[in-house]
């Protein structure tokens, strides 16, 4: 089974990323190639809990604070995630 690319969508709050993701995951997908799909923050547990703390929680949370989570969850991606399905 051949392996999709890396590929990522940017893009603000509500435009629309997750619906192009799983129409193009859909497609890749029936093509019968290797895909993951996945997300940041998030995608593992750690990164699901962060994301949780960053985006749903009411808790006060200083913008330096902030990217601090959101590059914990990014490292744990990398480490869990995006390294080992590239190899």
């Amino acid at each position: 089974m051949k392996k999709a690319p890396f590929i990522t969508f940017e893009g603000v709050d509500g435009s629309g990323k997750t619906t192009l993701m799983k129409l193009l995951f859909d497609e890749v997908k029936k093509q019968n190639i290797e895909v993951i799909c996945t997300r940041e923050p998030g995608g593992t547990k750690l990164g699901e809990l962060l994301r949780s703390i960053v985006l749903d929680s009411d808790l006060p949370v200083s913008s330096k604070a902030e990217l601090g989570l959101f590059l914990s969850s990014r490292m744990q991606h990398i480490v869990e995630i995006i390294v080992p399905a590239q190899s």
